[in-house]
C-alpha cells in the first residue's frame, strides 16, 4: 500500500472536565522524527508515544500538538507568599518604629500588598488519567494515515500511468530495434557497392554482425521490463516502499542511458527521452512515499 508522507490528524475527548486536543501534522523527511508540544505532565509517557507512532509511521517528520481546556468557570487556586509577607510586615514595623509611629499593621494591610496574594488557574494532572489521553493520541494518529492512504492514492495513481507510459516507450524501442539491424545491413550492401562494384555475402554478413553485437540492446530492455514489473509489485504491498522504488528508478533510468546509447537510432532515441523524463518525475514523486 503507497501512502504519502504529509498528512493531518486531530482528535478530541473529553477528560476530567476538560477537552484534549492532539493535532499530528506528517512532512516529507528521509528518515522518522517525532517533535513536538507535549504537557509538561506528560513528559514521563514521552518515549511511549514516540514508541507508538513509529508503529504506525515508518518515515516523515512528525509534529505534535497536545492542548487541554477547561469547561465551565476556571477554577482559581489561592496560595499566600509567605516571605514576602513577613518581609512587608518587617519593613512596615521597622518603618514604624524609625518614625515613632503606632505599630497598627494588621492582617488586612499585608495581604494587601503587591504579590503576597497569589491567583492561578487550576491545573489538571492529565498524568493521572493517561489511558484516556493515549486514546484521544491512537484517534489522531488513526486520522493521520487515512490523509496519507488518500494522498498516497494520487501518488500510486501517477506513477502507475507514468509506468504505464514507459512501458509503451519500451515496447516501441523493441520494436523498433528488430528494424535497425536490417536497414543497417541494407544501406551497408548500398554503400559497400557503389565503392566496390560487387560485394561478397560473407564480407556483408561480417559487417551486420559486428553492428548487431554492438548494438544489441537485448538485455537491456529486458532489465527495464523486468524493473517495471517489479515496481508494479512493490506498489502492491504494504512494506516500505519509498527508498526501493527510488533506488529501482536509478537502475532504470542507468539501463535506459545505455540503450540510447547502444540504439544509434533517431527514433530509438526519441522514445529514450520520453522514458527518462517519466523516469524523473517518478523519482520525484518517490520522494514523497513514506
Amino acid at each position: 500500500m503507497v501512502r504519502s508522507m504529509t498528512g493531518f490528524g486531530r482528535a478530541e475527548g473529553k477528560i476530567k472536565g476538560g477537552t484534549l486536543r492532539i493535532e499530528i501534522k506528517s512532512v516529507n523527511h528521509r528518515f522518522l522524527e517525532v517533535a513536538g508540544r507535549i504537557p509538561p505532565e506528560l513528559l514521563i509517557y514521552e518515549e511511549e508515544i514516540k514508541k507508538y507512532l513509529k508503529k504506525k509511521i515508518l518515515r516523515g517528520s512528525l509534529s505534535l500538538n497536545f492542548s487541554y481546556a477547561k469547561e465551565g468557570i476556571d477554577e482559581k487556586s489561592v496560595t499566600v507568599d509567605r516571605k514576602l509577607a513577613r518581609r512587608y510586615f518587617n519593613f512596615t514595623r521597622g518603618l514604624g518604629r524609625e518614625l515613632g509611629l503606632k505599630d497598627d499593621v494588621g492582617i488586612k494591610d499585608i495581604l494587601a500588598f503587591p504579590g503576597v496574594v497569589v491567583y492561578a488557574e487550576a491545573k489538571e494532572d492529565l498524568s493521572r488519567d493517561w489511558n484516556a489521553c493515549k486514546k484521544v493520541l491512537e484517534k489522531a494518529a488513526e486520522k493521520l494515515l487515512l490523509t496519507k492512504v488518500r494522498e498516497g492514492k494520487g501518488l500510486l495513481n501517477d506513477i502507475l500511468s507514468r509506468i504505464a507510459l514507459i512501458e509503451k516507450a519500451t515496447q516501441q524501442i523493441e520494436q523498433r530495434a528488430r528494424k535497425v539491424i536490417q536497414q543497417y545491413k541494407y544501406r551497408l550492401k548500398g554503400r559497400l557497392k557503389h565503392l566496390l562494384g560487387s560485394i561478397e555475402k560473407e564480407r556483408l554478413g561480417e559487417e551486420a554482425i559486428i553492428f548487431a553485437r554492438n548494438a544489441d540492446i537485448s538485455e537491456e530492455l529486458m532489465r527495464t521490463k523486468s524493473h517495471l514489473a517489479h515496481v508494479r509489485h512493490m506498489l502492491k504491498t504494504e512494506d516500505e516502499v519509498g527508498r526501493k522504488l527510488d533506488f529501482v528508478a536509478q537502475e532504470l533510468y542507468r539501463e535506459t542511458n545505455t540503450i540510447g546509447a547502444k540504439g544509434n537510432d533517431y527514433l530509438i532515441s526519441k522514445e529514450v527521452v520520453i522514458i527518462k523524463a517519466e523516469i524523473e518525475k517518478i523519482r520525484e514523486q518517490v520522494q514523497n512515499i513514506e
